[in-house]
């Protein structure tokens, strides 16, 4: 449940389990689910008096809390502790057989012991490794922080985490090309809801700088569009809309731009679509447009027809006319004439061109 998000879900089964007087749920567990929610103080508290302990799992959680509240010299002091005490650690120390105690293995159990024992080990030190990582991260170390990356990956490549922590390192350091090979493959690796969102929330704010630098609006429009797709695709907490209006800023501003390069007395208002039951606009498309001066509600009135069917009427109110367009009554066309769709600007007006 945690792993897929759903944080809620999780904290009241912690609760309501805690109000039954079950132990089913322990301490470490509450503190990582209020780690996952952001709640680092909360951690702490669920954590409170095992700094002590030589449990390196709980020293881990509670290094990350102190992390995450900035406090990093605790949080370092902490990880390299964890370091230690998992190499020395008898769980990762090679068995023997031992002929008093009528135990006995063979020369191969012994060998695939050992390389079972020293891949769990590994795989141990480098989820310290990520750690230590994403917290030179925070603090901008980013040459530390990727080395530390790398060692998680070199240590255990077949922990997806280590992947992804690697790519957010990267999405800080705004290297978004190299971001993305990264979460995909530990979502490639591991099918996890954090991965996608973390994948997500990289394309939106790479999407975010291209924006508002002015440069690849493009390549941003087809990004942000692959982000709300992926985020549709699972559930999730994250809110969708903010990607969505993302989405139509950067709509809004490449509609205007190329509509700032048409003359006005080019372009014309699509109005009456919805009443004639059409919807399927595309840019490009071949409009018909014929003038219809025996129209009883105005003499003025020109339909816009598309493949033989009437979709709308050139706009010809100050209510259905968008301000960068021409009215009907001020187009002086005759006869029948050909427009090309342009765009649906302000999400308002369905806009086209004279060709």
């Amino acid at each position: 449940m945690k792993r897929e998000g759903r944080y809620g879900e999780a904290l009241k089964m912690f609760q309501k389990s805690r109000s039954l007087g079950s132990h089913s749920f322990s301490p470490h567990e509450e503190a990582r689910l209020y780690n996952d929610m952001g709640e680092y103080e909360k951690a702490l508290e669920c954590l409170e008096g095992y700094k002590n302990t030589y449990d390196y799992g709980k020293l881990q959680t509670i290094a990350w809390s102190l992390a995450r509240l900035g406090r990093y010299d605790e949080a370092f002091e902490l990880y390299f502790r964890v370091i230690g005490i998992i190499e020395e650690s008898p769980s990762f120390i090679q068995d023997y057989s031992s002929p008093q105690a009528g135990i006995y293995y063979t020369r191969e159990e012994l060998d695939e012991q050992a390389r079972e024992k020293q891949k769990r080990k590994r795989k141990e030190l480098s989820r310290v490794y990520a750690s230590i990582g994403l917290t030179y991260a925070y603090q901008e170390n980013y040459k530390v922080a990727i080395r530390y990356a790398d060692e998680a990956i070199e240590y255990a490549g077949d922990v997806a985490d280590n992947w992804n922590v690697k790519a957010i390192i990267l999405e800080y350091m705004g290297n978004y090309e190299e971001s993305l090979k990264y979460f995909e493959k530990a979502i490639e690796m591991e099918d996890c809801n954090v991965f996608i969102e973390n994948k997500a929330r990289m394309i939106k704010r790479w999407c975010d700088e291209l924006y508002h630098n002015g440069n690849g609006i493009e390549k941003a429009q087809n990004l942000i569009n692959n982000a709300i797709d992926i985020l549709s695709s699972i559930q999730t907490d994250e809110d969708i809309q903010d990607y969505v209006s993302l989405k139509d800023d950067m709509e809004l501003k490449i509609s205007s731009d190329e509509l700032k390069s048409i003359p006005r007395d080019e372009l014309f208002t699509i109005a009456g679509s919805s009443f004639c039951g059409f919807s399927d606009f595309e840019k490009g498309m071949v409009l018909n447009l014929v003038c219809e001066p025996g129209n009883e509600f105005d003499s003025d009135a020109i339909a816009v027809y598309y493949c033989g069917k009437k979709i709308g009427y050139v706009a010809n109110s100050t209510r259905t006319v968008c301000s960068i367009t021409t009215p009907a009554s001020e187009m002086h066309i005759y006869g029948k004439t050909y427009g090309e769709y342009v765009t649906h600007y302000k999400s308002m007006y369905h806009i086209a061109r004279l060709r």
